[in-house]
């Protein structure tokens, strides 16, 4: 089970709404704890000819990135204590002169053997809308081992869209639902895949086909979507069977499977706003083999564009 969660904050609204949700969601878990983390680039990001024009002495403006980095871990204790989470739960650290803020957190989530990571998707990087690189952003693409949460500035309900390929790596993302998320009250929760395009085998012969060989090719590709929803409905049972052991009732569940429409990203972002989900839960790495990126292009995409939720990517 997840027990803590490193919690990426700045003084933003974003952060801080994304802090209150997320301690309403676990304020009745008595076994998760938060460690909150700040961390300061101003001092490395002023070079030491600007330092000295504005005051020479480089210790002072530690002492003022210090001070702020209390301010901004002390109003995000308090934001979870207003929700109900005890102190006792609540553990703080903050860092100065950070150069790459991204992998500091990171660092600091190595270093604690912390799993799960955190954060608003926006603030950090002060701009109002997610552009790439931004510290949230390079977290999902630089993570390997950890989860990571990425919180937009609403949540739009408790309903949990886990988009499933239907492989077997895919029930990864079924068992940290129920190691973390599961225990979130009155979520109910959609498992979803995606029927991909038909192969290429099947587009054309070079001929126009006569109506005994279309309805041959009909036949065809009706049995390679039946193959398809085969493989998925077995990880559908699978994943049933592991959300009811976890505490989920039937009446809490629901499966989906449709054919591309749009292209993957784009189907999984219109069933997510269509159906008002505030949860996305997906895979994060490609798995393409051979292929050189942390995060995969469905994943990348995804990433960029999903609002209103947070968005859930399992290593």
């Amino acid at each position: 089970m997840v027990t803590k969660i490193l919690c990426a904050v700045d003084n933003s609204t974003y952060s801080q709404e994304a802090l209150r949700t997320l301690g309403e969601w676990f304020k009745n878990v008595p076994g998760v704890t938060f460690r909150l983390i700040h961390i300061s680039p101003l001092v490395k990001q002023l070079r030491p000819g600007e330092i000295a024009r504005v005051h020479p002495d480089t210790d002072y403006w530690k002492k003022i990135e210090v001070s702020k980095c209390e301010s901004v871990l002390q109003l995000s204790k308090m934001i979870l204590q207003e929700v109900g989470i005890s102190s006792d739960r609540i553990e703080k650290v903050f860092r100065v002169e950070s150069d790459n803020i991204a992998e500091d957190i990171l660092d600091e989530a190595r270093a604690n053997n912390i799993g799960t990571i955190a954060m608003g998707r926006r603030g950090m990087s002060e701009v109002k809308r997610f552009v790439l690189g931004g510290v949230s952003s390079r977290i999902a693409q630089e993570a390997v081992g950890e989860t990571v949460w990425i919180f937009d500035s609403e949540i739009a309900s408790r309903k949990v869209l886990i988009a499933l390929d239907g492989t077997p790596q895919c029930l990864n993302l079924i068992d940290h639902f129920t190691q973390a998320l599961v225990r979130i009250p009155d979520i109910a929760v959609t498992m979803y895949h995606v029927i991909p395009p038909i192969p290429a085998t099947y587009w054309d012969d070079g001929h126009i086909l006569s109506p005994e060989e279309q309805k041959k090719r009909d036949k065809e590709i009706e049995q390679w979507y039946a193959s398809i929803t085969e493989r998925v409905q077995k990880a559908f049972d699978e994943g049933k069977e592991k959300l009811t052991a976890a505490g989920l009732s039937e009446g809490q569940l629901e499966f989906k499977i449709e054919r591309m429409k749009r292209g993957p990203a784009r189907d999984i972002l219109d069933t997510l706003e269509k159906g008002e989900y505030g949860i996305l839960v997906m895979g994060r790495q490609s798995m393409a083999k051979g292929k050189p990126y942390a995060i995969g292009g469905r994943a990348y995409k995804i990433l960029n564009a999903a609002r209103n939720c947070m968005l859930c990517m399992v290593p």
